[in-house]
Order: structure tokens, then C-alpha cells, then sequence
């Protein structure tokens, strides 16, 4: 699969939240399986989700040539633990090198209905204290 950009999410959810359980809504909405590539716990953890090499289903009109990369919590109402947010620098890093983008090129799931014409996929996610510009000012 070519990726063309990272996409950027917030389960929005209980900060406990597992893969399992995210994968299980998943299902239920009739996806093969969890939508997203990489989950990332509070606590720092990593879990992969759909194959990387797969097309995902977490950002309608751009799954094609996307990745996404959940983390776990709502940050429309908390901000990112450390943990967490040292793990997501170090994954973003490693995936923008192996795919050869830039840091532009990471974009948060709300940019993908207007960058994309995709009304339908209108987001509020990643959520408003997502660290977004901190992410990037942090790759450079």
C-alpha cells in the first residue's frame, strides 16, 4: 500500500480502553477488522492493529493512501500523558522515515473531510488538546 499520509486519532473514549475492545466496535459496524494500524495505550504501550501493509478503515475518502494511529483517550477533554506522548513522537518518527514523508504529511482525522472533499467524513478528532503542533515542533 502506498501511504501518503499518517492520520491522527483519539479513541474518545475511557482512558483504559484495549485494542480488543476497539476492534470488537469495529466489528460490529461490519469492518473485517479494527480500523486503525497502531493503537497507542496511556501508559506508552504500542500495539499493532491492522497490518501496516493493509488499507485501513479510519478516515473515509483517504484510507487508500493513509495510515492511522490511535491514541487512546478523549482529548477534547484531557491532555496526552508523557508516556503516551513520547510513545506517539517515536512512532510517528519511525513511520514518516519508512514511508519517506515529511512532517507535513501528518495530519489529524478533522483535516481529512476539507484536505480531501470528504464532507461525509467530517471529524472533530484527534480532539482540541491533542498536541498536534507540538508533535511536529518536536520532529523537527
Amino acid at each position: 500500500m502506498q501511504v501518503d499520509y499518517i492520520v491522527l486519532h483519539h479513541s474518545a473514549s475511557a482512558d483504559n480502553t484495549t485494542i480488543e475492545e476497539i476492534r470488537q466496535w469495529h466489528l460490529n459496524k461490519g469492518f473485517s477488522d479494527i480500523g486503525y494500524h497502531k493503537v497507542i495505550y496511556q501508559n506508552g504501550e504500542v500495539k499493532q492493529g491492522r497490518n501496516d501493509s493493509l488499507k485501513g478503515a479510519h478516515a473515509f475518502g483517504a484510507n487508500a493512501f493513509t495510515l492511522g494511529i490511535c491514541s487512546i483517550g478523549n482529548f477534547d477533554i484531557n491532555k496526552m500523558k508523557d508516556t503516551q506522548y513520547k510513545s506517539l513522537l517515536q512512532v510517528c518518527a519511525t513511520l514518516l522515515k519508512r514511508y519517506g514523508l515529511n512532517k507535513d504529511r501528518l495530519i489529524g482525522h478533522r483535516d481529512v473531510a476539507k484536505m480531501f472533499n470528504v464532507p461525509e467524513g467530517a471529524s472533530a478528532c484527534p480532539g482540541k488538546f491533542f498536541p498536534m503542533e507540538q508533535l511536529k515542533k518536536d520532529l523537527d
